[in-house]
């Protein structure tokens, strides 16, 4: 995800890791924010590559 500029912060609450910064830093503890909108579409552009590399077989 890191070559399709999606940010570290995000990557790292996608694989459900606390950001190294947070955890040594004051606002890690009052930044309550989930990051779902950012996450969902990181996603998104993680499965549009995915689906870019699958080669299409038509369904029998």
């Amino acid at each position: 995800m890191a070559s399709m500029k999606v940010p570290e912060g995000v990557i790292e609450r996608i694989l459900d890791h606390t950001p190294k910064k947070a955890r040594s830093n004051v606002t890690g503890i009052y930044n309550r924010y989930t990051y779902d909108d950012e996450k969902r579409d990181a996603l998104n552009l993680w499965g549009t590559r995915l689906e870019a590399l699958i080669p299409r077989r038509p369904i029998p």
